[in-house]
């Protein structure tokens, strides 16, 4: 009986983080000042048992130093409770404390009675990228603070960080005190961890906002799942934190969800067609058949989403984080073919999609390495091809199909990748496509091995960037700041390049037959070995460009500023050079030029024999 009785009565020990958060506040009612460095770690030596000695190597401070700062301690905390505290019976003299005191609820748990209140905290912290991890270790922070779990942000707007908190009264109430006595700023970056600069808070008040509280109601109910998803058009959400939340099928056709934070959210077949989503965190989420058209992403967290037959066209996907979110498949192939035209890869890739059975599917990159590509589909057709790879059956039926004029078709490789580089390069790709891109933003983007035929550029800022070996053909890119741009290998068969900037741009071996270059800029260009052929160059700016062994065959130069540039080896059969002009370019070696057009050229300030100015000795 006696024991059953003894039992009845045992004190729940004190956790360190209790035990840490009662002995500050007992000791800054008494003194009006919180725990000092020593006394915490007295305080935490005392809770791992450990003896002054020990404490003393530790803090490497005199052990009757200890000793007598420890005697300070336990007369402030034996004042406050009313029972002689000491080493010993610290830890149960204090949860005795705790249960026995008005001030603290049993265990430390929060009253289960929850406030119709919002309280809203404003802060300031010196992070510029506020991950949701981040924002985890400040609400546990305030959960610490407030000894309420219950509590957590129900929106997080702009504005510092503008937290919108619901929990249990008490623990909103004590909240607020402790920020109109200016403790509260003191706890939070006492509590804090490292990789959090210092907290300043701005705000901690009730709110009786209208709009906030019937926002909060909203989000309550999705939370609860007591809403009708199919009136959800419009709504606004944005900042709402409803991770896990279940809108399968929801209707949020419109609706602002601008900084939400919708971690693992199951968004089934949701309609989301022109949401705003911009910064949402929508890691893990399920949004597998969702309709995204015209939804905005830019910056978006979508690590490891399920976008598995999602409707994206027209979304916007600028800067949203997609690693292991989209599913991309690498085939690599090997082909006896030199000159892989793009009329060629558009049969093989049509190949790819009757063997899919998905006519979506099409390369989005071609870099080099065997042939290799980067295919987008739907994740039935892509499947298909990775499971025929695996059985052996791709490369079979490739050949099978093919026409005589492609050789025999090896298959290296067929993975999905989740390389986030590869994604990202993705999206950026299909945003230029489907002109959802802001063209001033692409300054050196890397867009290598890209397919973009018939892409709108015209007016893009693309200075420096990287697109060596895209397909560029029939592409608009008139007016376009392409300076110092890497176009190695690029094809741009019959592009526009009308009153481009391709100054110092490196062009060699790029594919330029019938492009049109008429009053484009490309000063000091590298277009050695490039393919010129019935391109239109009239009144281009060609000076101290590199024009050596490039095939300028029926190009049009006339009136080109042709001032110092290199032409040695240069193809120049049928080309119109009347007008240019050539003061110091370097012709020697060139072919296709006439005796006739030679002296003219001479006469012009050609140089033909040797890079003296003697034109005498100029032969002919």
């Amino acid at each position: 009986m006696m024991m059953n009785e003894l039992k009845m009565t045992e004190i729940k020990t004190l956790s360190w983080t209790e035990l840490e958060m009662l002995v500050n506040d007992l000791k800054k009612k008494h003194t009006n000042k919180l725990l000092t460095d020593v006394e915490t770690k007295i305080l935490k030596g005392i809770f791992d048992d450990k003896k002054y000695a020990d404490l003393a190597e530790e803090i490497r401070q005199e052990e009757q130093s200890i000793k007598n700062a420890a005697y300070d301690l336990f007369k402030i905390l034996s004042e406050q409770t009313g029972e002689k505290i000491g080493k010993s019976n610290l830890i149960t003299a204090l949860a005795r404390y705790r249960d026995n005191s008005q001030t603290f609820d049993h265990n430390n748990k929060p009253q289960t009675q929850q406030s119709n209140k919002v309280l809203e905290l404003v802060i300031e912290v010196g992070i510029d990228d506020l991950t949701p991890e981040k924002i985890d270790k400040i609400n546990n922070l305030i959960q610490k603070i407030a000894r309420d779990n219950t509590i957590k942000p129900i929106m997080k707007l702009k504005g510092s960080i503008r937290l919108f908190l619901e929990g249990s009264e008490d623990g909103l109430q004590r909240l607020a005190d402790l920020h109109q006595s200016g403790e509260l700023q003191a706890l939070l970056n006492e509590l804090k961890s490292d990789d959090i600069p210092e907290i300043i808070v701005k705000k901690a008040e009730f709110t009786t906002d209208a709009k906030v509280i019937e926002k909060d109601e909203l989000i309550k109910a999705i939370r609860e799942g007591t809403i009708d998803k199919t009136t959800l058009r419009f709504v606004d959400l944005s900042g709402a934190i409803l991770i896990g939340a279940i809108l399968s099928e929801a209707n949020l056709r419109g609706a602002n969800l601008k900084g939400a934070d919708l971690r693992r959210a199951f968004l089934r077949k949701a309609n989301l067609s022109g949401a705003d989503l911009r910064g949402a965190i929508l890691s893990g989420a399920n949004l597998s058949g969702a309709d995204l058209r015209g939804a905005d992403l830019r910056r978006a967290f979508l690590s490891e989403a399920d976008l598995s037959g999602a409707d994206l066209r027209g979304a916007k996907l600028w800067g949203a984080n997609l690693s292991g979110a989209i599913k991309v498949l690498e085939l690599v192939i090997e082909v006896g073919i030199d000159d892989l035209t793009p009329e060629k890869i558009d049969k093989i890739n049509n190949l790819i999609q009757k063997i899919a059975r998905d006519e979506t599917i099409k390369p989005i990159m071609k870099p080099k390495g065997s042939i290799r590509l980067f295919l987008e589909g739907s994740e039935d057709g892509l499947q298909r091809l990775a499971d025929l790879h695996q059985s052996g059956e791709l490369q079979a039926l490739l050949n099978e199909l093919k026409s005589d004029d492609i050789p025999e078709i090896i298959v290296k490789k067929a993975e999905f990748t989740t390389d986030a580089k590869v994604i990202e390069k993705d999206e950026l790709i299909k945003a230029i496509r489907e002109g959802t891109i802001d063209k001033t933003t692409l300054r050196f983007v890397d867009l290598s091995g890209a397919i973009l035929i018939g892409a709108i550029l015209s007016e893009a800022n693309l200075r420096g960037a990287n697109l060596s070996d895209a397909i560029l053909s029939d592409a608009i890119l008139s007016d376009a700041n392409l300076r110092w741009a890497n176009l190695r290998g690029a094809n741009l068969i019959e592009a526009n390049l009308i009153e481009a900037n391709l100054s110092g741009a490196d062009l060699s071996g790029a594919d330029l037959r019938k492009a049109n270059l008429s009053d484009a800029i490309l000063i000091e260009a590298n277009l050695s070995g490039a393919n010129l052929s019935g391109a239109k160059l009239r009144e281009a700016d060609l000076r101290k460009a590199n024009l050596s062994g490039a095939d300028l065959w029926g190009a049009n130069l006339i009136e080109a500023d042709l001032r110092g540039a290199f032409l040695s080896e240069a193809n120049l059969s049928e080309a119109i050079l009347s007008g240019a002009k050539v003061e110091n370019a370097i012709f020697i070696g060139a072919t296709g030029i006439t005796p006739e057009q030679k002296q003219d050229l001479i006469r012009r300030g050609a140089i033909f024999g040797d890079t003296s100015n003697d034109r005498s000795k100029v032969l002919v």
